[in-house]
């Protein structure tokens, strides 16, 4: 027979079947007989007969059952937030003024209310303070970047705030910091072993990260094994990146910076997302923390939380997967031709447009900030306004092309094309015989040059319009002369 309660609530929005199933599932660990497993609707909410599901506390426990409780009839419930309404007899139909944007710490004070009358009646404290807090969240970080203030701000949130579970490094920054946060191990009941490489690699992590909210059987599997929920995960990983980049960085030392249990969490979270929150980039916390005080992170962010989640482990992968094929290959020869091959990059700036205004672009570089090709990861802007797709194009292609001449030379580039080149003694000579190629396809141009411009041959440049100068370096007095011209590009 299918779960009448779980049918119930398949109307509506993740976030309220989330709040109903934790709500009855912490009641059924409580107090097994609390809520009653019947087979229609109109049974399950009892008292409240035909009344909506905006109900809640009426639907996953029936009127009957808050007697059961320990409630008197009649009993005013606490609501230290304002979020409810209803009072005095009615109060035991009391229902959440926002159903779909709720905040799971408006249930809170009825719950200890609950948990209050079950331990008189001799329910285990241990038990009530092991599962007292609503929301979990799990915090192990490499880059450290704002992790003691979001630790604080999560603790607060709601009132009751999260109960926070960490590991190593991470757990000493926020003791540091002021922040209570509890060890993995009390999570798990396992302590840390092999030198750190084991911590939440374990099913109390990754049952309470994975369980389906809107699945009965779920949320039952996790009451019987005594297992809380993870609301929360903030993860980032090993900095393996950063790690090879350092010189004499050894294949063992590498591998260690190889993070396992955290892709594990990560990609859990991002699976379960609908329920769970994924935070791998410190730029995302201030957000996530303020739609939390909001009352709930919008299913939106949870998608695009998750998206960047799988982003961030796939190109921590691709990483791991270059290096170790590089580790294999003779020293000085070339990499074999992988069978697939895999590129991770990182947006370092948008673009005005695209090759045309009506497409878009942006400049990309590698997690070191590695531009890929020569040009943009060495140059300076000295004058003018923002680079557009076709100026990066053609002035990479300046600048390739002069790179291959020793002598001094000019490049005078138009769509991608050399439209006038001359290499000689004479920089000054240089340019005007580039010019002289084809003056008019000049117009608008870029200028490439491989030596150092001086204010004459700036001079020079200054008389024709172009939309890019890029050379070693300038003069002071040559880019006071090119700065003339506003809009002039000086790389």
């Amino acid at each position: 027979m299918s779960d009448p309660i779980e049918e119930l609530l398949t109307a509506y929005s993740p976030q309220v079947r989330d709040l109903a199933l934790r709500l009855r599932a912490l009641v059924l660990e409580l107090q097994p007989d609390a809520v009653e497993q019947v087979d229609t609707a109109d049974k399950l909410i009892g008292y409240g007969k035909g009344r909506k599901m905006a109900s809640l506390v009426c639907v996953i426990i029936p009127y009957r059952n808050w007697v059961n409780l320990g409630f008197a009839r009649g009993t005013e419930l606490p609501d230290p937030h304002g979020r409810l309404i209803g009072s005095g007899k009615h109060a035991r139909h009391v229902k959440v003024a926002s159903t779909e944007d709720i905040d799971p710490a408006v249930l809170r004070p009825l719950l200890e209310a609950a948990w209050a009358k079950l331990s008189v009646q001799g329910a285990s404290h241990s038990a009530l303070n092991r599962k007292g807090a609503w929301m979990r969240a799990i915090i192990s970080v490499s880059d450290k970047r704002g992790i003691v203030e979001l630790a604080q701000q999560l603790a607060e949130i709601g009132g009751t705030g999260f109960e926070l579970y960490s590991t190593g490094g991470t757990k000493a920054a926020l003791e540091q910091g002021g922040v209570a946060v509890k060890s993995i191990s009390e999570l798990t009941n396992f302590p840390e072993i092999m030198d750190g490489r084991v911590k939440t690699l374990h099913p109390a992590v990754y049952s309470g990260i994975l369980a389906r909210r809107d699945k009965a059987e779920h949320m039952a599997a996790l009451a019987n094994l005594g297992l809380p929920t993870i609301d929360l995960v903030v993860v980032n990983l090993y900095p393996f990146v950063e790690t090879i980049h350092q010189p004499q960085t050894d294949l063992e030392t590498a591998i260690e910076n190889i993070d396992i249990g955290g892709p594990a969490m990560i990609r859990a979270a991002a699976k379960n997302h609908e329920s769970v929150i994924v935070l791998v980039d410190p730029a995302d916390y201030a957000a996530v923390v303020a739609e939390l005080r909001q009352g709930g992170v919008s299913p939106a962010t949870r998608r695009q939380l998750a998206a960047k989640a799988y982003q961030h482990t796939a190109s921590y992968d691709t990483y791991i997967a270059q290096y170790l094929r590089g580790a294999n290959s003779p020293p000085g020869q070339p990499l074999p031709l992988p069978e697939e091959f895999s590129v991770s990059l990182r947006q370092v700036e948008e673009m005005r447009y695209g090759e045309n205004p009506h497409q878009r672009a942006a400049v990309y570089a590698d997690s070191l900030g590695n531009p890929i090709g020569t040009l943009i990861g060495n140059l300076r802007q000295l004058n003018g306004k923002q680079l557009s797709y076709n100026n990066i194009l053609d002035a990479d292609a300046a600048l390739e092309i002069v790179r291959d001449f020793a002598a001094p030379t000019v490049v005078i580039i138009k769509h991608n094309n050399p439209c006038g080149l001359a290499s000689g003694d004479d920089l000054r000579d240089n340019y005007a015989r580039a010019l002289a190629g084809d003056p008019v396809s000049a117009y608008g141009g870029i200028v490439g040059v491989n030596r150092p411009v001086d204010a004459a041959l700036a001079e020079d440049i200054a008389g024709t319009f172009y939309e890019v100068v890029i050379a070693p370096s300038f003069s002071n007095a040559a880019v006071d002369t090119l700065a003339r011209k506003k809009n002039l590009r000086v790389l």
